[in-house]
């Protein structure tokens, strides 16, 4: 059976969203006549500039694994806050416990350090949690949209063999990920291969805004592109584990006195306590229910 989206989903998507009627019929899986359908039953009215969406825009809204946005994640609300005390993401090796070798290993290499980010959708990283929870991924971070990580200078991961890394420029080796999909008897038969945590690295660079300059050696959570855009709520997207979780994170962003060294952070915080904050355990429920606007940050049904 088709999902069918409630009046006030459809409202959002096609008005507050600015879907067109046929981006909202690949969401969804159905014909565009059907939307329309649904738009005259709850009396929505149809949008002037209602128009048709390119192949590739149907393509992404219609795959399920394909996301607008690229999520850092950490492990605990403690770490979130820090993060967002902060105002920036600092780099590092991307260190990871070897659950075969049983000892810390980096995954950066070359002689560059990077901030790490996962570009899988909420209800991947749902299945997940649900699984792997607290080994892999934890459900505490901050989701940015991929554009604005781009301009700023994130790339998607290079997944290759040994050869391609001594292959790559040193400036860029930090991207290069090994990947092997044979199963290798040192590792205990299991091969190398993390496409399925669909990673992007990014380097902190110095950036000049017009009179703000960011020279801090990290990554700002206010990316340039959204600084430039001046929103009334900011761009990139607060995640925690549970309702609490968001009560806390709340309150706390609410009672705290922020202040910050350079205008660029200053503007950061002016905007933080307005961030909007996704609940995963929410996200679980809803898609259990067969809510698919729950699938990905771009189409969650929140003002």
């Amino acid at each position: 059976m088709v999902p069918k989206p409630t009046a006030e989903e459809l409202e959002r998507l096609h008005h507050h969203q600015s879907r067109s009627t046929h981006a909202i019929a690949a969401i969804y899986g159905v014909d565009q006549y059907g939307v329309c359908e649904w738009l005259e039953e709850f009396g929505i009215q149809r949008r002037s500039d209602d128009k048709e969406i390119k192949d590739w825009e149907k393509i992404r809204l219609a795959r399920k694994d394909i996301t607008e946005y690229a999520l850092h994640l950490t492990e605990s609300l403690a770490c979130l806050k820090e993060i967002l005390r902060c105002g920036y993401l600092k780099p590092a090796r991307g260190p990871r416990r070897s659950q075969t070798l049983g000892s810390m290993q980096d995954t950066i290499k070359g002689p560059h350090t990077a901030v790490c980010f996962t570009d899988q959708t909420l209800g991947n990283l749902c299945d997940t949690f649900a699984k792997f929870g607290g080994r892999f991924f934890w459900p505490y971070g901050i989701g940015f949209n991929k554009t604005s990580l781009y301009d700023y200078g994130a790339r998607p991961v290079i997944y290759g063999d040994q050869s391609m890394f001594h292959a790559t420029p040193a400036d860029w080796q930090y991207l290069w990920a090994k990947y092997d999909p044979r199963p290798d008897p040192a590792l205990g038969g299991y091969p190398r291969d993390f496409l399925h945590e669909r990673e992007w690295r990014c380097r902190p660079t110095a950036y000049r805004l017009q009179r703000l300059s960011w020279d801090i050696d990290g990554v700002p959570i206010l990316l340039p592109r959204d600084l430039s855009q001046s929103p009334d709520r900011p761009a990139f997207v607060l995640m925690v584990f549970r309702q609490r979780d968001a009560d806390d994170l709340k309150e706390w962003l609410a009672s705290e006195q922020w202040n910050g060294d350079t205008e660029w952070l200053r503007r950061y915080f002016a905007v933080l306590p307005t961030a909007r904050i996704v609940v995963f355990e929410d996200v679980r429920k809803q898609l259990k229910s067969g809510n698919v606007l729950w699938n990905r940050l771009e189409t969650l049904p929140l003002d």
